[in-house]
């Protein structure tokens, strides 16, 4: 049976709860709200099973080639609805057009996030944007299994551990690899606590105290690079703040509340074990200039012949340059590299459930008076290089027309 000693050693990625044959394996919330299995020790037959999926334990990195690609939806309105390129609406549409099905993560009517599939076009909105929380798969590997067996074409998008888990499970059954499934996964950050993010959707409720109808965590209204979060409301009100000035978004990324096996992830790799990967492609206005803007450029790494067949099949509703994998990548070092735990983690958790929630906003989810102003200096600095730019520009241009 499984046994966690250690929590870094556990992605919550729900593998061996769906693997076990008896069903003795439930997920559990700890006290930083992350999922962890729990074995029922009278029912366990130790069979193995549950170990044998857990990609922490049975680690692999694929023998492949990734081809690297910088992307935008050909439809505008694709593209500014997400996160980066819109890349993802085009997988799915492909995967839904053959009458296939699309596994996603959407919110539930309390904004808990989770897995779920959807068969229709129409509902790909549901899953479009990112979801920075980490997602409750529950009973989809069942799902998935299902309906690749009844020969239906699959796309199944997670994050990287979320991947490894499917691959894991279906191993157990299957050990041909699927020729009709298709996985999408994108470049982590790290996973956030779920309990952090219920807590402060209840807080913004009732800050507003107004019904929260929508949430966007990269809402563009600011542009793309400085994405906001986005809350509407039931009055009509919109809350937007920047990654800077939302207390959430600004503990996400500076480490304070993910998963502790973020901190440690064993999918840090260029060799991916998904087909296709997406993520936004930070750099693209140093390595491909001319095909920048701040609308949206995601980065995709091709990774299987899998992955290679449905991106051709998209490939007309984008456009579509080559790059370079290894230097998108140190642009993108969440590809590579795990995050560094924040130093004030330890002690975020511990007055988690006993400091009153805004206060625990102000002490830990905003930045220091020298962080400030160390912004203020730094924006000063940027906008005297961009100035000095200009000017050699428009150096350049004069000392051309003279010639």
């Amino acid at each position: 049976m499984i046994v966690i000693k250690d929590k870094r050693d556990c992605s919550g990625c729900y593998a061996c709860k769906n693997v076990c044959p008896v069903k003795c394996i439930s997920m559990e919330t700890d006290e930083e709200g992350f999922w962890y299995p729990k074995v029922d020790f009278d029912r366990c037959i130790e069979c193995c099973a549950c170990i044998i999926s857990c990609h922490v334990i049975n680690k692999y990195e694929p023998d492949n080639n990734p081809v690297a690609f910088a992307a935008k939806n050909r439809d505008e309105a694709v593209r500014a609805a997400s996160s980066s390129g819109g890349v993802f609406t085009a997988l799915a549409e492909a995967v839904l057009e053959d009458g296939g099905v699309v596994f996603g993560v959407e919110y539930d009517d309390d904004f808990n996030v989770k897995h779920s599939y959807i068969e229709k076009k129409e509902d790909i909105s549901r899953y479009r944007g990112s979801k920075y929380v980490q997602s409750e798969v529950k009973d989809a590997h069942h799902q998935l299994r299902s309906f690749l067996d009844a020969g239906r074409p699959v796309l199944f998008t997670a994050t990287p551990c979320q991947i490894a888990g499917v691959y894991n499970y279906l191993s157990h059954f299957h050990e041909e690899p699927y020729n009709n499934l298709y996985t999408m996964e994108n470049i982590c950050h790290g996973v956030p606590s779920p309990k952090m993010w219920a807590k402060y959707v209840a807080y913004t409720h009732e800050k507003k105290a107004a019904e929260i109808k929508k949430v966007d965590f990269r809402d563009k209204t600011k542009g793309w690079r400085d994405f906001s979060v986005k809350f509407d409301f039931a009055d009509g009100k919109d809350q937007l703040r920047t990654m800077d000035d939302d207390p959430y978004l600004f503990g996400f990324l500076r480490n304070l509340y993910l998963r502790p096996a973020c901190h440690r992830c064993t999918e840090k790799s260029l060799h991916r074990k998904a087909d296709i990967t997406v993520a936004d492609f930070w750099g693209v206005e140093h390595m491909h200039p001319d095909f920048s803007d701040d609308k949206g450029i995601s980065l995709i790494y091709v990774n299987s012949p899998q992955g290679e067949k449905l991106f051709d099949r998209i490939r007309p509703n984008l456009t579509v340059i080559d790059s370079d994998l290894r230097q998108s990548a140190k642009y993108n070092v969440a590809a590579t590299h795990s995050t560094k735990p924040n130093k004030r983690r330890d002690e975020f958790f511990r007055d988690f459930d006993t400091m009153p929630f805004e206060q625990l906003l102000v002490e830990y989810c905003q930045p220091s008076d020298e962080e400030k102003k160390q912004k203020k200096r730094q924006a000063k600095i940027d906008k005297a290089k961009n100035v000095i730019k200009k000017l050699i520009r428009w150096e350049k241009l004069r000392t051309k027309i003279r010639r």
